[in-house]
């Protein structure tokens, strides 16, 4: 099934169909082919998307981590995010810092607004990561069933290992040895 996502509040829309934030507010439609941003208190714009590109944060965001971390009062979450959802009090921000327990968690743009607000610095890291940092940057990978994985994983601790990738790579680099050993 198709639908367009509303730029204002996150919610999904048939093609054609306006939101009822957008009648709530009143306001005109917002131009499929505008650009989606925003701004936030200290006027960065913030575009609406990017966080979709670090699904790691998303995946891990916890609200109520992030606010006791940065000794942030909830009521400056619920100021902030009151601006851009017209719905968002202190009732959803209770529920919001406790999504296991309501089932209840900031959709993509509103974490998008408060980690560029408040901690901009969780998305630097990963842009920083992202642009090719990393040591090694070349990726090799095999698909194995649960049980072969965690037992490779046991086997990879007990021989010293810190992390399955450091296992890998030291496979890896026996293997070539061996090859050219052999002269195959």
């Amino acid at each position: 099934m198709f639908y367009k996502t509303c730029p204002d509040c996150g919610a999904n829309l048939d093609p054609g169909e306006t939101c009822d934030c957008v009648k709530e507010k009143k306001l005109p439609a917002t131009n499929d082919t505008a650009s989606n941003h925003t701004q936030t208190d200290n006027g960065e714009s913030v575009s609406e998307t990017s966080i979709a590109d670090f699904p790691e944060i998303v995946k891990s965001f916890d609200l109520r981590d992030l606010c006791q971390r940065k000794n942030l009062p909830g009521k400056d979450v619920v100021e902030l995010l009151q601006k851009h959802f017209l719905g968002y009090d202190k009732t959803v921000q209770s529920k919001a810092e406790n999504p296991d327990k309501y089932g209840v968690s900031l959709c993509l743009r509103a974490i998008d607004i408060v980690l560029r607000t408040y901690a901009p610095e969780m998305l630097e890291k990963e842009k920083r990561r992202r642009n090719g940092s990393h040591k090694l940057t070349a990726t090799l990978f095999c698909r194995v069933d649960n049980d072969t994985a965690e037992r490779f994983k046991a086997a990879a601790k007990k021989a010293g290992y810190q992390t399955v990738q450091a296992a890998m790579t030291d496979l890896t680099l026996q293997f070539i040895e061996s090859e050219e050993h052999n002269g195959k």
